[in-house]
C-alpha cells in the first residue's frame, strides 16, 4: 500500500478506493478551503510527480496583473477562488459601496469580514451578497477549464466551500464549460476522444440512498449528459462533490 503525505493526495486515493471515482481511470480532484489543493488520477492512480505535488492547482496563473499570494506570487488562483479568495473579492465589493446588508451588520469594519458572512446573505436572499458569489463563481470556473486540460472523466471538488455549493455551483459549471475549447463542427473539446456535447445540460439534484451513518456514501456528479448531483462523505473526509465530463 502506497503511504501519501499529501492531504489531497489521500483524498483523490479515497475516492479511488470507495469514493466517487471507483473504476474511474482519469480524475482531477480540487478542494476548495481556506486555499485551494488538489491532485491528479491517471491511469487509475494517484499522480505523485517529482516532489509530491503533481495537481496541485491552487497558484495556477488565471490573472498576471493580480493581487499579491501568500506564495509571494500575483494572480494565482488560490487568491480568487479559495475561502480566501470570497473575502478578498467580499472586500472588494464593499470598497465599492456594496454588500450594505451585510456590512451593516458588521458595523462597516471590513477587516471583519468572512466569506460565510457572504454566503449566509445570499442565502437570505442579499442581491448584493449574490453578486459577489456570482464573481467568485467566475474565477473558479476559470480554474476548473483549465484543469480539463488534462482529459480527466471526472472533476472531483471538495473542501469545507462545496457545503455552499448550491449557491454558486451550477454557475460554476455553466461558467466552466463555456471556457472549455470545442473542437469545430464535432462537439468534442480539443485533446479529448469523446463526443461531448456542446451545450451542457442544467444538473438535477439527486441525494445517493446509501446509509451515511457508516461513514461512506457516494459523492456527488455532474454528468453530461445525463447530469446529477449526488453527496458524500468518503472516508470521513469533508463532504466532496463530483464533476463528471463524461
Amino acid at each position: 500500500m502506497p503511504v501519501f503525505v499529501n492531504d489531497a493526495n489521500c483524498a483523490a486515493r479515497a475516492e479511488l478506493e470507495v469514493g466517487v471515482a471507483v473504476g474511474v481511470e482519469h480524475a482531477v480532484l480540487v478542494t476548495l478551503g481556506t486555499g485551494i489543493g488538489g491532485a491528479l488520477i491517471a491511469d487509475g492512480h494517484v499522480v505523485r510527480g517529482a516532489a509530491g505535488m503533481a495537481g496541485e492547482p491552487g497558484h495556477m496563473l488565471v490573472d498576471p496583473n493580480g493581487p499579491l499570494c501568500v506564495c509571494g506570487l500575483h494572480g494565482c488562483w488560490e487568491r480568487y477562488a479559495s475561502g480566501a479568495g470570497l473575502r478578498y473579492l467580499g472586500g472588494q465589493a464593499a470598497e465599492a459601496g456594496e454588500l450594505q446588508g451585510v456590512m451593516a451588520e458588521l458595523e462597516g469594519d471590513i477587516s471583519a469580514l468572512r466569506g460565510e458572512h457572504i454566503t449566509r446573505a445570499a442565502r437570505l436572499g442579499d442581491s448584493e451578497a449574490a453578486a459577489v458569489l456570482d464573481r467568485f463563481a467566475w474565477w473558479v470556473a476559470v480554474g476548473m477549464a483549465n484543469c480539463a486540460m488534462s482529459d480527466p472523466e471526472l472533476i472531483i471538488v471538495g473542501g469545507g466551500l462545496v457545503r455552499d455549493w448550491d449557491l454558486y455551483g451550477p454557475r460554476v459549471q455553466r461558467k466552466s464549460s463555456a471556457r472549455i475549447c470545442w473542437r469545430p463542427n464535432t462537439g468534442r473539446p480539443y485533446g479529448s476522444s469523446r463526443r461531448w456535447p456542446v451545450r451542457p445540460p442544467v444538473p438535477s439534484v439527486q441525494r445517493s440512498s446509501r446509509d451515511t451513518s457508516q461513514g461512506s456514501d457516494r459523492s456527488p456528479a455532474i454528468e453530461r449528459p445525463t447530469a446529477e448531483v449526488r453527496t458524500a462523505q468518503p472516508s470521513n473526509t469533508a463532504s466532496a462533490l463530483s464533476m463528471a465530463w463524461a
